[in-house]
C-alpha cells in the first residue's frame, strides 16, 4: 500500500513519527535524577594477581575460597558533571550526592561465629591526591545479603573535571563473597562532551 496516495494514513504516520522523535528529545533533557550503575562481584578482581586462584566466581559473585582474608578491588564509574554536594539527595539541583552500596554474601560461611568485612572507597586524583573512607560489617552465616553504604563527605566538590578515579576494595573473610556494587549519582550526568 502506498501511504502517499492516502492522505489520512500519511497524516497518521507523520504524527506517529513526530511524536516518537519529540519524546526522544524530551527524554534526553536534564532532570537531575538518579543515575544508577550496577556491578556484579564477578566484575571485580583479586587485588593481588598471585591470589587469583583463591577466588571462585559463581552466580555473579566473587567469593574468597582461601582459609584466610583476601582483598578484592573494583573500579567505580564516576561521571558527575558538577561538583558533588554529599548533602543533596533531593534531585532538585544540579549538584547532587554520590552513594556507593557494597553487597556481601555470607551464605557460604562454614565456620561458627561472626566475621568482619572491611571495605574502603578511595578517590585518587592526577596529582597524588587521595581521599579514603573505610566501613565494616560483621555478620554470621546468613542468606540475607549484608550491605555497606558509603556517602563520603570527602568527595564534596569533585566532578569528572577533576580527573578523579574511584575504587572500592574489600577485605573478605574466608567463604564471604562480594555480591555486587550499586552506585547512585543524584546530580547531572551524561551531558559532558569531551573536546580535545
Amino acid at each position: 500500500m502506498n501511504v502517499f496516495r492516502h492522505p489520512a494514513l500519511l497524516a497518521a504516520v507523520t504524527l506517529a513519527l513526530a511524536t516518537t522523535l519529540f519524546s526522544g528529545a524530551v527524554s534526553a533533557a536534564s532532570n537531575y535524577g538518579w543515575d544508577r550503575k550496577s556491578y556484579t562481584g564477578a566484575q571485580c578482581q583479586p587485588a593481588y594477581g598471585i591470589q587469583s586462584g583463591d577466588f571462585t566466581i559463581f552466580q555473579g559473585r566473587l567469593r574468597n575460597d582461601a582459609a584466610g582474608l583476601r582483598w578484592v578491588s573494583c573500579a567505580i564509574t564516576f561521571d558527575a558533571e558538577d561538583g558533588l554536594d554529599q548533602a543533596d539527595t533531593d534531585n532538585a539541583t544540579v549538584a547532587g550526592a554520590f552513594e556507593i552500596r557494597v553487597w556481601l554474601d555470607y551464605s557460604g560461611i562454614t565456620a561458627p561465629g561472626s566475621f568482619k568485612t572491611s571495605c574502603t572507597i578511595a578517590a585518587r586524583g592526577p596529582y597524588n591526591t587521595s581521599v579514603t573512607e573505610t566501613l565494616d560489617v560483621t555478620a554470621p552465616k546468613t542468606s540475607t545479603q549484608q550491605a555497606i553504604t558509603f556517602v563520603p563527605s570527602s568527595l564534596n566538590g569533585y566532578s569528572i573535571g577533576n580527573d578523579v578515579t574511584i575504587q572500592a576494595s574489600c577485605l573478605l573473610p574466608s567463604k564471604v563473597a562480594l555480591a555486587g556494587i550499586k552506585v547512585y549519582e543524584y546530580g547531572r550526568t551524561d551531558e559532558y562532551l569531551y573536546t580535545p
